[in-house]
């Protein structure tokens, strides 16, 4: 087979040039790819370690995080005595609940701990806290409404 240099050498270094070409395109995707976000799990005890940082998310319904609608306010937790605060607060609160309750469309605070590896949640309904165990204390404890009030206190800023 016999190839003419008029055409054969453009095409070659098209060819080269084109493979090039896709080769660094195909880094630059890479690079700017963004690392997928991290699960977030339930917490399993109050008796989690010191988050790197804390997030508070309020919803006037338990549907608008569902449907997608915003958090009516935010704020997020970084000042290392907050932090101590919450986590002693927290600490105090026990791991199973009584009862279980049936709930309409009411207010939720979500508590999101950030961790280098790992989000964990738990939740407020009204002034409840879900327990890691799934369910609620009978008698709400007075560890359960400071830590209410505090989050709140900082939402409120």
């Amino acid at each position: 087979m016999y190839f003419s240099s008029k055409w054969f050498s453009p095409f070659l270094s098209l060819l080269i040039i084109s493979v090039l070409s896709g080769c660094n395109r195909k880094n630059e995707t890479t690079a700017n790819e963004t690392t997928p976000e991290m699960t977030m799990t339930y917490i399993t005890t109050f008796q989690f370690g010191r988050p790197d940082r804390i997030a508070i998310e309020y919803y006037n319904k338990m549907s608008d995080q569902r449907d997608s609608i915003s958090a009516q306010s935010k704020y997020e937790i970084t000042d290392s005595g907050k932090i101590d605060e919450f986590m002693n607060l927290a600490s105090k609160l026990a791991d199973q609940g009584d009862i279980m309750i049936k709930m309409g469309d009411v207010p939720v605070l979500n508590v999101i701990l950030f961790y280098p590896d790992k989000k964990m949640y738990f939740t407020f309904y009204q002034n409840k806290v879900k327990t890691p165990d799934t369910s609620f204390y009978a008698d709400s404890p007075e560890e359960e409404k400071i830590l209410h009030g505090f989050l709140f206190s900082l939402l409120n800023k």
